[in-house]
């Protein structure tokens, strides 16, 4: 756990740019890995999200040259079990950076590019559906639709109502919902300006947890349509990444400089606690298992979560200094790494790294 200024926070300080800045549109065919744009050995296939579907992983791979995505992004299905890559499926749009995995869909949002002016292309941007049955990516939104990039995403699955935050510009991230049954974007949600630091959906609550890097931890009322701020916040330390466990919403937070892990109940609106850790970091949870990366240099740290007092049982460095995302299965856990062609495999019980698997 540490303290110190990185370029790739730097980066990270212009929302999702490090990860953004050239893209083409693709048409809704569904393309497979016999195509020219399968993944090769020769390039960085830039690993990001991550989910598991019974025993198959889902990997969206990003694809950049020098930060640019030069390529239309892959979703790579791997069988875990085996270690053994299944197919390949072309997506509609450039550079994924986020997914939501309901009912055999996985749901893809694709950033788009920046122009050498730093302005956003909308055109080559927008939110892809996957048909795990059928293979098929779609277009479900574009991005001259959602009137900017598509940033993080959470899915009231209840409602069917899929969230997004919206790049428009530098500090400009509005949060829109988008009716998946319809394929129609609604306006954007009062009282949120600058949404790049997560989104978390509690379908239990019928809340949705919005990291506004302009005024800190919201909380959006579905049924009321009104928001609420979390209270105890540092005004200096604003959401840089959310992520939630069953119980406990986990709220990293970074002014660039420093970085710290506060959490809260779910059902509560008061933060307590915190860890320091990295200004360039992520945190990530799957079910009660939380995990902590912090970039460049690239670290693990698996934290518990008892009688809801959160700390960490081990911290470790990775191969890699890009850690994405991570999957679990069984005691298994999949981490992506955004600069490397792997999948990293993790014994979850133990917080031990193991074999790997080839993109």
């Amino acid at each position: 756990m540490t303290q110190r200024t990185t370029l790739a926070a730097f980066r990270r300080s212009i929302p999702v740019l490090a990860l953004s800045l050239a893209l083409f549109a693709c048409s809704d065919d569904k393309n497979n890995g016999n195509n020219d744009d399968s993944p090769s050995p020769s390039v960085t296939l830039n690993p990001s999200t991550i989910k598991a579907s019974g025993d198959t992983l889902l990997v969206t791979l990003q694809r950049l040259e020098n930060w640019a995505a030069t390529k239309p992004g892959l979703l790579v299905r791997i069988k875990a079990s085996t270690k053994t890559v299944i197919d390949t499926i072309q997506l509609n749009f450039y550079n994924p950076s986020s997914s939501v995995l309901s009912n055999g869909k996985l749901y893809v949002s694709l950033q788009g590019a920046y122009n050498e002016d730093y302005s956003i292309d909308v055109a080559k941007s927008g939110i892809a559906v996957v048909d795990l049955a059928t293979g098929t990516s779609k277009v479900l939104v574009k991005g001259t639709e959602l009137g900017g990039g598509a940033g993080d995403i959470a899915l009231d699955e209840a409602n069917q109502i899929l969230y997004a935050s919206v790049s428009v510009s530098f500090g400009n991230s509005p949060v829109k919902p988008i009716d998946l049954a319809a394929k129609t974007v609604g306006d954007a949600l009062p009282n949120i300006s600058n949404a790049s630091g997560g989104l978390v959906f509690d379908k239990e609550g019928k809340k949705l947890f919005v990291g506004d890097r302009s005024s800190g931890l919201i909380v959006y009322d579905v049924l009321a349509n009104t928001t609420t701020i979390v209270d105890n916040q540092d005004p200096l330390l604003l959401p840089y990444s959310l992520s939630a466990t069953n119980s406990l919403l986990l709220n990293f937070t970074s002014d660039y400089t420093t970085g710290e892990l506060r959490w809260m109940d779910l059902n509560s609106t008061t933060l307590s606690g915190a860890l320091t850790f990295n200004q360039d970091s992520k945190v990530y949870a799957t079910g009660e298992n939380i995990f902590f990366f912090e970039r460049n240099p690239g670290t693990l740290a698996c934290i518990s979560s008892q009688n809801g007092d959160v700390k960490v049982i081990t911290q470790k460095r990775l191969e890699a200094d890009n850690p994405y995302e991570v999957a679990v299965i069984g005691t298994k856990g999949y981490i992506t790494l955004n600069d490397a062609n792997y999948v990293q495999i993790l014994d979850v019980g133990t917080c031990t790294l193991s074999e790997k698997i080839d993109l």
